[in-house]
Order: structure tokens, then C-alpha cells, then sequence
């Protein structure tokens, strides 16, 4: 029943994080005025829709937004700027990410979405008692360990 509960918590969680994302990216992209609207073309399908992003792309994204979960429920979001060197390494680490084995559990309870323009993003949910992330339906193992780098930030953020 635990279980079931923290599954629950994990997925209204992971939906109010994608809501938050949705804002942020609306006024980011509603102040950034015609740089914005131009970018938004670019990262499109011709059919209209999101462009999929491969992880290989997440260097070019303009910047990181990290969205985290505790164990009482509450949540936190921070955002790393683009081309700084602790975004390059985020970047660098999850693009270098290899296939693993196993399947998800409810400790994928941070997600890393990177930014590429309005409504344009490569989103990945990372399990940092695991070290590894989610894309699509398959598991990856970084590059090197995220979760030092996620208490960074929140450290940085909280002081």
C-alpha cells in the first residue's frame, strides 16, 4: 500500500513540476519577444509538433531547469543558465549517457529538463539514489553522478 502511495505522490509531483515547466516556459518566451518566436520555429516538426530531442542534444539547450521531489512531498524547481560551465557539465554528462538493464521504481523523483526554446525541451527523470535517468521508455546511466551536482544547486539556491 506504501508503495502505491509514494507512486501517487511521485506522478502528482511529476504532473505539477510539468505544469510549473509549461508556465515557465510561456514567460520566458512572452519576454523574450521575437527571439523567442523565431526559435520556437526552429524547434518544431514540420507537422507542428515538438521536436524529440536525442540526448545528444542536450548541450545546445538554452538553459536547465531542475525540478526536485523530498520525501515529504514538497518540491523545488532551480534553473542553471546555458554555457556556464555547471550547465555544460550537466549537459555533458547526461549526453554521454549509456543503456542500462532495469526498469523505474519511485525513487525517479528529480526531472531534468533542458530548454531549447518555447515549448521545445528534452525532459529525463533521474533517480539519484540510482544514479541513472529516464528518456523515453528506456534507462541510462550518466556519464558521472548527477546527484552531487543536483545538491549543488540546491545548496547554491538555499544558502
Amino acid at each position: 500500500m506504501r508503495s502505491r502511495n509514494n507512486f501517487v505522490v511521485f506522478i502528482a509531483s511529476l504532473a505539477a513540476l510539468l505544469a510549473l515547466l509549461g508556465l515557465m516556459t510561456f514567460l520566458l518566451a512572452r519576454n523574450g519577444g521575437g527571439a523567442a518566436g523565431a526559435d520556437a520555429g526552429s524547434g518544431t516538426t514540420g507537422t507542428g509538433g515538438a521536436r524529440e530531442h536525442a540526448l545528444q542534444d542536450a548541450p545546445q539547450a538554452r538553459f536547465l531547469s531542475v525540478f526536485t521531489s523530498n520525501a515529504d512531498g514538497s518540491l523545488a524547481s532551480y534553473m542553471v543558465g546555458g554555457k556556464t560551465e555547471e550547465f555544460n557539465t550537466f549537459a555533458a554528462n547526461v549526453a554521454s549517457g549509456q543503456p542500462v538493464e532495469g526498469a523505474s521504481d519511485a525513487t525517479f523523483s528529480d526531472l531534468l529538463v533542458f530548454s531549447f526554446g518555447a515549448g521545445d525541451t528534452l525532459e529525463v527523470a533521474y533517480s539519484r539514489r540510482r544514479n541513472q535517468f529516464i528518456l523515453g521508455d528506456k534507462l541510462y546511466q550518466p556519464a558521472g553522478n548527477l546527484a552531487p551536482m543536483i545538491a549543488n544547486v540546491e545548496q547554491k539556491f538555499n544558502q
